[in-house]
């Protein structure tokens, strides 16, 4: 279900793998006397930027989660609350609306398919890792 330009949550491929294929891709161009622009991306703060709404709509459209699955994982990213303890002094409690739950797997995997289509509004082939992304053209 994911991307092939998308070397990040997925087994065997690794940031050295993404750095060597970008690598290849660089010198096969110079070796024809190409001119390489590469333009190096770092998603700020990706993860809570995401919109649940269009992460659900992608997961039912592109992927075919539909029913009890996607209900299960709408429930999983809406309705979150987040507050803020200090020296025993608690902040009000404000709604999470946006962005997908970090340092877990499912996490991982969500923005993995969140930004799956990436790949498909450009002609620069991509290497994505994670929230990376290195576009090379010639």
């Amino acid at each position: 279900m994911l991307s092939s330009h998308q070397y990040g949550f997925r087994r065997g491929l690794s940031t050295t793998l993404a750095i060597y294929d970008t690598q290849e891709n660089i010198l096969e161009k110079l070796e024809k006397d190409c001119i390489n622009c590469t333009i190096f991306c770092d998603l700020s703060k990706a993860f809570d930027t995401i919109d649940c709404d269009v992460l659900l709509w992608k997961l039912d459209n592109f992927f075919g989660i539909r029913g009890l699955p996607l209900k299960l994982l709408a429930s999983y990213l809406q309705g979150r609350q987040q507050y803020t303890v200090i020296d025993g002094c608690t902040s009000s409690t404000l709604d999470i609306t946006q962005g997908v739950p970090q340092g877990s797997s499912l996490g991982s995997l969500l923005f993995a398919l969140y930004i799956y289509d990436l790949p498909l509004t450009t002609k620069l082939p991509p290497a994505l890792f994670a929230d990376d992304a290195v576009l090379t053209i010639s």
